[in-house]
């Protein structure tokens, strides 16, 4: 039951979304099971559920021996209830969604817009002058392309492919209500002008390199397409039955490995990482890790394997899998390994990204953080068997009232949890871990306070992450020299 919830929804409402933009347009056939597979990065089970799901909603048709053909057309009066009756059930996600954006997108653009080349602007400048000149004609959709490609420009020069990832993903999914808004026609010749409006302003921003007028504009767009959405909403719902909103945002940040073993492997990295299994400690059994990740033992069993390849547990026959002793020593024999080098750059990335959202998400925590969380935060910290700043990062992005930035941060948290490899490194920089320590305590010390100040906090959290996150990338660095480009704005 649990792999159904996991993955068939999220990956089912992925591909609708590839629907009504048109991404998967009517008469065409879809990729192969193979190519859908690879694509969405799971198995071939699941991806037959998302399918015949789609075939039995009336979505495309499908036929033995030939690609399934996409038979969804918006003209259709049926096939237009129907999506209308999906925006409703991701009403609440897309609402979220732009909440999201407004929340974390600032914090990245305005530190790209002062290192991106003066070339690139020119370049954006004349693809959004053509575009301004040659409107299309629902140009709310074809709008939120172009600021897809403005905003891809500018996270380029962080060097990390994953932060476009993750920002066209949010903005691909707000996108699935355009068409319909377009046809209802709801106050959007006003939308339209105001569009057209903001574009010249951010380009007016950006070349001037005003990050601050830059990323205030881009705020106030963003408030007011969640308005209007809300307004969207409420006219398409009026005097017919609301179904419970039940879709979320879904986005997987790792594209090589299978979701479900994965899930096993950072759940165990996880334990390893906070103190939960010690080294010479025996895991939980394959049946019990299936139990507790909801996946097959044979799942369960070929994650450990993964794990034993790169020495981090050691299983023995008739005794189980214990969490091997980490040393300088056999790190440096692990992290010869190349799938190993992956997922540590991939947990660097992972790292620079948790930091600069962090900056945004802990003074917004403020918000909802009450003394008691923080009393409880202390206490944890104090009692943990190591140091981990992943308490600290829990509460700051938990405590937001947003599903769609807690499936971000358990992404985040996934592949930051190869980190673990690298805890040999920082435990032998022992003024480097009293220093992280001290800086720990002065967050907490400034949390306390009856009127905590977000600029304080978001000094804190720079004075403490950026060391951890230089000292990771300058270890990994000398076996991944890539791992070098990565920085903290």
């Amino acid at each position: 039951m649990q792999r159904g919830i996991v993955l068939t929804d999220p990956i089912y409402d992925r591909m609708i979304t590839e629907l009504y933009t048109g991404n998967y347009a009517r008469g065409s056939s879809l990729p192969t099971l193979e190519e859908l597979c690879s694509l969405y990065h799971v198995g071939r089970n699941t991806m037959r559920m998302v399918l015949s799901r789609l075939a039995e909603n009336g979505y495309i048709r499908s036929s033995r021996g030939r690609a399934a053909e996409v038979v969804f057309d918006l003209q259709n009066p049926g096939h237009r209830a129907q999506y209308l009756r999906d925006l409703l059930l991701r009403r609440e996600a897309i609402l979220d969604v732009f909440d999201t954006l407004a929340l974390l997108l600032p914090s990245v653009l305005g530190p790209c817009l002062h290192v991106c080349p003066e070339e690139e602007l020119s370049v954006l400048s004349r693809r959004a002058a053509g575009f301004l000149a040659e409107p299309a004609e629902n140009e709310l959709f074809s709008f939120s392309d172009m600021l897809i490609q403005l905003y891809g420009e500018f996270f380029s020069s962080l060097g990390n492919p994953y932060i476009a990832d993750l920002f066209t993903s949010l903005m691909q999914y707000t996108k699935c209500f355009s068409m319909a808004a377009y046809s209802y026609g709801m106050q959007y010749d006003e939308l339209r002008a105001a569009s057209q409006g903001l574009l010249r302003q951010l380009l007016d921003f950006a070349s001037r390199r005003d990050a601050a007028g830059f990323c205030r504009v881009v705020t106030q767009y963003l408030r007011a397409m969640r308005r209007y959405a809300e307004g969207f909403f409420a006219r398409i719902s009026a005097g017919v039955p609301v179904p419970e909103a039940s879709s979320a945002f879904f986005w997987a940040m790792d594209p090589r490995q299978e979701y479900l073993y994965a899930q096993v492997i950072t759940g165990v990295l996880r334990g390893i990482h906070t103190g939960r299994y010690l080294p010479g400690s025996l895991l939980p059994s394959y049946a019990s890790l299936a139990q507790l990740y909801g996946v097959s033992g044979k799942t369960a069993e070929k994650a450990i394997g993964i794990l034993n390849g790169y020495h981090i547990v050691k299983t023995q026959n008739g005794v189980g899998t214990r969490v091997a002793a980490c040393t300088i020593r056999s790190a440096e024999r692990s992290i010869k390994n190349p799938a190993l080098q992956k997922n540590l750059y991939i947990c660097l990335m992972g790292l620079q990204m948790a930091g600069i959202f962090s900056k945004t998400a802990a003074p917004h925590a403020l918000f909802y953080l009450t003394s008691e969380q923080i009393r409880k935060l202390r206490a944890e910290m104090d009692s943990h068997p190591r140091f981990a700043i992943e308490p600290l990062l829990d509460i700051f992005f938990e405590c937001i009232p947003s599903k769609t930035l807690h499936a971000i941060y358990d992404q985040l948290k996934n592949s930051m949890a190869w980190g673990v490899c690298l805890e040999p490194y920082f435990v032998r920089e022992k003024d480097r871990l009293s220093q992280t320590k001290k800086a720990a305590q002065k967050l907490l010390a400034d949390l306390e306070l009856p009127a905590a100040d977000p600029d304080v906090i978001r000094r804190d959290i720079d004075a403490l992450y950026r060391p951890l996150f230089e000292f990771a990338r300058d270890t990994l660095a000398r076996h991944i020299p890539e791992a070098a480009g990565l920085r903290l704005p």
